[in-house]
């Protein structure tokens, strides 16, 4: 989602991302108000600008002035914790094993009566195995991945360190000379 240069080109597409317009828009929205200079023209304007609905902008605003933000919300997701991590390498990268360790425990919780400040059974929240999935895919990248279930060797195989194309050095890859009896 991009603003548009001009309006007269067609298929130009969009120049400015609409979260970083939103973040300058509001920013400049924010200095007009303090100043007491703000007027549905200049919200209209943006709104215009953005491609989005007068209203939407007043909202944009509000949340500025309430919660300080003038970027999009900030989503909670589930994430890959140094504990998790190390759960993980136990079980070699198996993310089944490592879920299915986080279910029995949250069983055994559940079973000893563990309560919150008002006295009812606290939920002991499990990622779904999926989610799970989602968050290593996201968080690890593909050598801590590898790593996880080859062990190092196959990180390394990930890594980019002191390699060369051999195009770039002027050779052709040589194959890898032969073991055993040497043929006739």
């Amino acid at each position: 989602m991009f603003m548009r240069e001009e309006a007269g080109q067609a298929g130009a597409g969009r120049v400015v991302p609409v979260v970083l317009a939103r973040q300058q828009a509001v920013d400049r929205l924010l200095a007009l108000d303090m100043r007491g200079e703000l007027t549905t023209g200049h919200v209209r304007l943006v709104a215009d600008a953005v491609e989005v609905s007068l209203r939407t902008v007043w909202r944009w605003l509000a949340a500025a002035r309430t919660e300080g933000r003038t970027g999009t919300r900030q989503r909670e997701r589930f994430t890959v914790t140094p504990q998790l991590h190390a759960r993980l390498v136990l079980w070699c990268g198996n993310a089944a094993a490592v879920h299915r360790e986080l279910l029995a425990e949250a069983r055994a919780d559940g079973d000893a009566g563990e309560q919150d400040d008002e006295g009812a059974p606290s939920p002991v929240a499990v990622p779904s195995l999926a989610t799970l999935h989602r968050a290593i895919r996201r968080d690890l990248n593909p050598g801590q991945r590898a790593a996880l279930a080859g062990g190092e060797r196959a990180r390394r195989a990930h890594d980019v360190h002191l390699r060369r194309p051999q195009r770039l050095l002027g050779r052709r890859p040589q194959a890898r000379p032969r073991r055993g009896r040497p043929q006739r």
